[in-house]
């Protein structure tokens, strides 16, 4: 009887395993993993993120309108798992010290500013919002637009030059 019983177990386990690969790759299909990379001189920075795409949906906006992020609320920047920033040497992120590691990225946008979160729970499903006693870091920044329609999300770096 014991026996039966582990087969049974094992069964249903292997059965939740195998749905849970094709649930990541599924998602993935429709939002896909980009990791970007910035490194000179010893100095590494990686962000790994999801890719989620517009399809004609108002992205940040007012709750009203249907945003898919309403001003004022979390959001993971970007699909799927929580986004995640580490960085191998700690950094200054506007003026603010951040030590070397990895975060989990994500952000409470606003029309007219951006609260930007580095948050030590970074193995983590990114579609409810951490523990905010685990942020390391809070900074605010100004919003722009672009003049071109953006399909899909992309992160870039940009050097700034002092």
């Amino acid at each position: 009887m014991l026996k039966k019983i582990l087969i049974v177990v094992g069964f249903i386990a292997l059965l939740i395993a195998l749905f849970l690969v094709w649930f990541m790759r599924y998602t993935k299909s429709h939002s896909p993993q980009e990791v970007i990379e910035y490194k000179t001189d010893g100095f590494e920075i990686d962000i790994t993120y999801c890719k989620p795409s517009k399809k004609n949906r108002l992205i940040f906006g007012d709750k009203a309108d249907k945003a898919v992020v309403p001003f004022g609320q979390y959001w993971r920047m970007g699909a799927n798992e929580a986004t995640v920033f580490s960085t191998a040497k700690d950094i200054f992120v506007n003026g603010k010290q951040l030590k070397s590691g990895k975060y989990a990225l994500y952000a409470i946008p606003n029309k007219d500013n951006w609260e930007i979160h580095f948050n030590s729970e970074f193995e983590r499903w990114g579609a409810t919002a951490p523990n905010a006693e685990n942020d390391v870091l809070v900074i605010n920044v100004a919003p722009s637009t672009s003049a071109s329609l953006v399909e899909q999300l992309s992160m870039q770096y940009n050097k700034r030059e002092d």
